[in-house]
């Protein structure tokens, strides 16, 4: 096989993955939108809607003039509990602060200007900050450094934070939460 085509062949393939993907994000996302919904049916007085992604429980009841209320109750990585009361009430039950291990890889860059990679591991949390140390790393392995930082965790599993390293230097940190 030459390399013409073998070129058309992966570009077919890598072709029709890439439609039957999106095709399948777009079905997900009508579905998501569906779900995610604050409207309620008819003949419900109460809806609970889960966003892992944000952290967060959603109780949506009818409010005054037909307009929903909504409250949101943050949910941490460590889960919470839904209880469906007897007069048909809910309460979301979950722990707002705590210890937990949630390590992380990103970037960061320092005020002296230089990027490093950044390796850490937050081991306590307060809704959704969080704070935790590890170690940075750039070109020069042996200028490796140690690190504390407070982090935000301000979508699904992205943080972004700020830390002082051992050099007493300040870092804004970017970093994906495993």
């Amino acid at each position: 096989m030459t390399k013409t085509k073998a070129a058309i062949y992966a570009a077919v393939i890598s072709g029709g993955l890439l439609y039957l993907w999106s095709a399948k994000r777009k079905s997900d996302s009508r579905k998501d939108t569906a779900i995610m919904s604050t409207a309620l049916p008819k003949n419900d007085i109460e809806r609970i809607i889960v966003s892992p992604n944000r952290h967060e429980i959603e109780t949506v009841v009818d409010g005054p003039h037909g307009r929903p209320q909504i409250k949101k109750t943050f949910v941490p990585s460590s889960g919470a509990s839904v209880d469906i009361r007897r007069d048909g009430s809910v309460q979301v039950t979950s722990r707002t602060w705590g210890t937990s291990l949630n390590p992380y890889v990103g970037v960061a860059l320092g005020s002296d200007i230089v990027g490093r990679a950044a390796v850490g591991l937050d081991v306590f949390y307060w809704q959704r900050w969080e704070l935790g140390g590890g170690l940075l790393v750039d070109s020069n392995i042996r200028d490796t450094r140690v690190f504390a930082a407070v982090n935000y965790n301000v979508y699904g599993n992205i943080l972004i934070g700020g830390a002082v390293d051992n050099r007493h230097m300040v870092h804004i940190v970017a970093a994906l939460k495993f």
